[in-house]
Parts: structure tokens; C-alpha cells; sequence
């Protein structure tokens, strides 16, 4: 058999042999590299970057999750409620929907627990335990940043809407997860945008230029008319005199202005509605069904504030001692549709304390 010499990894890459450990991570670095060159590009024009973060379906998700949030009770340790302020259990809940995380540092200050939010920060470490990562956090101020490098998973605070298994130290957002749809509700709300904020106003054809002094007086006139008439000669027995033929229109002013194609405003529509959907608010900003708005709401309620709220407790918990966010305040607006399903499950012979429990009536 013939010996192959020289280096064991040329070696084995000339037999087409690869260890599991010899796979290198690869990166598009081109299209990074391209979407970020086009990035700088198109801020340096000034021309706005299309991005679903300034996008309004994304802003009324990220609104309703935030107020649901902001509008819960935290019950545990006096030290650790008071620190779960409206404000910052609002901003927990946007951010978990525009960004997919949310960081704040644990301080104590006067034996009172805050959670300082992070501007931006860096995760490391080397082992899979969350508790042993390191974080390097910034904290804004109103005139410079303040760093807090070396921070134990333990004295962070790291909420996520969701994470993949391979980076589970970054959080992911609905609209990172589905990112082409977010892309193209960007894309659609910038090119309405674009449409809306060209020239409007009305032209008027006329055979001499529009800063030539005999037609001053005429455009005067039509200025201060504030829906008055007033009486002037025809442009086709003057101004088309020993013309071939008269203008059939006749002082006719032509409109400049958006004109979006409705297929456009069509789709934004429905992307929209998509948006919504992979937010888990889907049904919430409908108009002119009542009792399809109860149901979309008793649904986002349930299957996303609900959720979202677990894993928010199940971090504070980790971190701090116990905690529960109460939203008995938003789920009474359910009341009358548990009432519905606890006399269903009445007259169907359920015994009425189980069936209070199950319809939500009692609580546990």
C-alpha cells in the first residue's frame, strides 16, 4: 500500500477523509459583507434602510405584548416586585417581540434589587451551563455608556422570546425567525413611503415658460381665487393662435401625486396580517367584528402573553427568588366566555367545582 507523507490533514483531504472534528464553520461572509456595504451606502445618501423594526405591524404586536406586560402584577419577595416596575416589565415585553431579548443587569442599591437594562452586550464562555457564561454589558446614560465587563450568568438577567439549540445565548424574535416576511414588510412599507413623499400638487400646461412676467398676474389670481371664479380668456383663440389645432382641454390642471398600484397596498395588507400571525397577536387589529375581537383576544391572551410570561418567571426566578406575574386585570375581560364554557360543562354533567377550574372560574 502506498504511503502518503507530509501533513496528516492534507493527507486525509487528498483521500477525501474527514475526522468530525475537521468541519470548519462556514460563513457568507460576501453577502455580509455586500448587505453591509449597501447598508453604509443608502445611510450615506440619506436614503432610509428598510427595516421591519420601523415598520407599524410590527410596532402594534410589539405594543399590545409590551401593555400586557406593563399592566401585570408581580407577586413574590417585597425586594424583588419592586423592582418589576409597569416600565420595565413593558419594556421586556416589546423588546422580546422586536428583538427577541431582552438583557438588564441585577444591582443592588439600599438593599433594593433594579434591573438596569443593557444598551448592547457580549456573551462567552465554555461551558453549556448559562450560569457560568460571562457577560460584558453597556449601560446607557444620558452622556456616555458605562461598561460592566466580567458579569456571571448569575448577576444577568437574559430574557428570550425564543433560541435555537445551536446559540442558545441569543435570543431570536419572531421577525429574526421569519425573516424574508419581515424583509418584505420593510421593503412594502418603504416603497409606500417612497411613493407618499414624492412631489404633490396640480400643474397647468401653458405655451410660455412659468416665470415669464405676462403670466404673473394670471398666476396671482389663481392663487387668491379660495374658490371664487374668475374670467379669462380661452388659451385656444390666444395662446394656439395659427396653431394646427385648439387644445380639447382647455385650462385643464394635471395632478401630481402618490399613486400606489393597489395590488401593492393589496399586499402590504396581507403581509401585515402575516406579521401579526408570527407575532401571535393574529386577529387583534381587525376591524368590525365584535365577537371575532374577543376571540382573537382570549387567544393572544392565552397562547402568548400567557407563555411569554412563564419564561419571564422562569428567568427571575433562576436569578432572583420566586416570582409570578398576576394578569388577572386582562383576563377578566375573558369572563364572560368562561362563564359560557363553565355552564357548557355543567349542563354536560360535570361536577361544578371541576368544571369551575377547567373553564378558569376558580382559581387553583
Amino acid at each position: 500500500m502506498a504511503m502518503l507523507h507530509g501533513d496528516p490533514r492534507q493527507n486525509r483531504a487528498k483521500r477525501g477523509f474527514r475526522w468530525p472534528w475537521d468541519r470548519r464553520e462556514t460563513r457568507q461572509q460576501s453577502s455580509y459583507s455586500d448587505t453591509l456595504i449597501q447598508t453604509l451606502v443608502n445611510q450615506a445618501s440619506g436614503q432610509p434602510v428598510a427595516t421591519p423594526l420601523a415598520t407599524a405591524a410590527l410596532e402594534a404586536a410589539a405594543g399590545a405584548v409590551g401593555r400586557a406586560f406593563a399592566s401585570a402584577t408581580p407577586e413574590g419577595s417585597p425586594d424583588i416586585v419592586s423592582a418589576l416596575t409597569p416600565g420595565c416589565l413593558g419594556m421586556i415585553g416589546r423588546e422580546l417581540i422586536r428583538n427577541g431579548e431582552f438583557v438588564a443587569a441585577i444591582r443592588i442599591l439600599d438593599g433594593m434589587v433594579q434591573l438596569r437594562p443593557a444598551a448592547d452586550w457580549d456573551v462567552s464562555g465554555s461551558d453549556p451551563d448559562p450560569m457560568t457564561w460571562q457577560y460584558r454589558l453597556n449601560l446607557p446614560a444620558p452622556d456616555r455608556y458605562r461598561t460592566l465587563a466580567g458579569m456571571s450568568g448569575m448577576s444577568v438577567t437574559h430574557f428570550m422570546y425564543q433560541a435555537e439549540p445551536a446559540t442558545p445565548w441569543k435570543g431570536i424574535g419572531p421577525l429574526q425567525a421569519a425573516s424574508q416576511s419581515g424583509r418584505l414588510s420593510a421593503e412594502l412599507t418603504k416603497a409606500l413611503a417612497d411613493e407618499a413623499s414624492g412631489p404633490r400638487g396640480s400643474v397647468m400646461p401653458t405655451p410660455k415658460d412659468g416665470q415669464d412676467p405676462t403670466l404673473q398676474p394670471l398666476i396671482a389670481q389663481i392663487r387668491h381665487l379660495f374658490g371664487g371664479m374668475a374670467f379669462v380668456q380661452t388659451m385656444a383663440s390666444e395662446w394656439t393662435a395659427g396653431s394646427a389645432a385648439a387644445s380639447p382641454a382647455d385650462w385643464e390642471q394635471k395632478r401630481l401625486g402618490a399613486s400606489p398600484p393597489q395590488p401593492l397596498v393589496l399586499l402590504h395588507q396581507i403581509v401585515s396580517q402575516d406579521v401579526w400571525a408570527a407575532c401571535g397577536t393574529s386577529g387583534l387589529f381587525d376591524q368590525g367584528n365584535e365577537s371575532a375581537g374577543r376571540e382573537a383576544f382570549r387567544r393572544f391572551l392565552h397562547g402568548t402573553v400567557a407563555p411569554l410570561a412563564r419564561r419571564v418567571e422562569a428567568e427571575l426566578s433562576a436569578k432572583l427568588e420566586p416570582v409570578t406575574l398576576n394578569f388577572d386585570q386582562l383576563f377578566a375581560s375573558d369572563l364572560a366566555g368562561r362563564a359560557r364554557a363553565f355552564g357548557s360543562l355543567v349542563k354536560g354533567g360535570m361536577e361544578v367545582g371541576q368544571a369551575a377550574q377547567l373553564s378558569g372560574l376558580m382559581a387553583e
